[in-house]
């Protein structure tokens, strides 16, 4: 049996910025749908009778989902560089060992 194949750097800094990215992202999809159904639960119980359809409370923050999505994946890219970086300097022994 050969020594294990290493990825190339960009490999694995391709990989560390999808995994970082992903992880932001889903969060903050997560909390944008639960965000908007406390607003609607919220909602329906702030309405005064219901034999009349109140208005509407509130559009959906398109805009702002979108830039924090765009603002999310853009910071992902730096920390998976300051991360690669942070492996390159690492001594695998010391590492293995702890003491790193």
């Amino acid at each position: 049996m050969g020594p294990p194949a290493r990825a190339s750097r960009g490999a694995y800094l391709r990989s560390l910025a999808a995994e970082l990215g992903g992880v932001a992202v889903a969060g903050l999809v997560l909390g944008a749908v639960l965000a908007a159904g406390a607003v609607a639960v919220v909602y329906r119980r702030l309405t005064s009778t219901c034999c009349t359809r109140p208005p509407r409370c509130s559009t959906s923050p398109r805009p702002a989902v979108a830039a924090t999505v765009l603002v999310t994946v853009v910071v992902a890219g730096p920390a998976a560089l300051h991360a690669q970086r942070a492996a390159d300097r690492a001594d695998p022994a010391s590492v293995l060992r702890g003491d790193a």
